[in-house]
């Protein structure tokens, strides 16, 4: 069914029935019917969507460890449908990523018509990632009374001197942060002088 499913999905693509990465309702309209004809099934959209669904998800996983097919050294073979790479490139993903071996015997059938079909949908995704990576980074980290508390234990100062750092650093959302971003081996002269000046 899959092959048949992905010959149809790209048929309504090229006819325009997807738009942003969305088949539209006719483009369902059209699969259910072309799919229920030429398979002999009673399939409905709600199958052809939860189908889509999984046959995305499966490709995902296949082009996040590959980016495609563009890292370097892998290529997918049509013929026995498997992505191929020399043996010294393998092991050097596997190493890096132990999670990619099951790429190594596992097929991936119809493997460039999936890729015309979601990859761009893959690389938007991963913009949105990077996007909202730079958004987040550029907001500064709030750090809990938790985080603060164990920072201090982990500097070693005694019980009387961590209630007054802790009350310290819990009253100037400022001067915690600057605490956090300087190096560990300077953080108890930095801390010791911060509260001077506040004293």
């Amino acid at each position: 069914m899959d092959v048949e499913f992905i010959r149809v999905m790209i048929l309504e693509k090229d006819k325009g029935n997807r738009i942003c990465g969305t088949f539209t309702s006719q483009a369902y309209a059209n699969m259910v019917e072309e799919l229920n004809r030429t398979l002999k099934l009673k399939l409905s959209r709600k199958h052809l969507q939860n189908r889509l669904g999984t046959i995305k998800e499966h490709f995902a996983l296949c082009y996040d460890v590959f980016r495609g097919t563009t890292l370097s050294g892998f290529s997918w073979n049509p013929i026995t449908e498997l992505i191929e790479a020399e043996e010294e490139v393998w092991k050097a993903l596997i190493e890096a990523n132990p999670e990619a071996s099951i790429w190594k015997t596992k097929t991936i059938s119809n493997y460039d018509d999936l890729y015309e079909l979601f990859a761009k949908d893959r690389a938007t995704a991963d913009a949105m990632k990077e996007c909202t990576k730079a958004i987040v980074g550029s907001r500064p980290q709030v750090y809990s009374g938790a985080e603060v508390y164990a920072e201090l234990k982990r500097m070693g100062f005694e019980s009387d001197v961590l209630e007054r750092a802790f009350v310290f650093l819990l009253k100037s959302p400022e001067f915690t942060q600057a605490l956090f971003d300087c190096p560990s081996d300077m953080r108890v002269s930095v801390l010791t002088e911060m509260m001077s000046m506040g004293d």
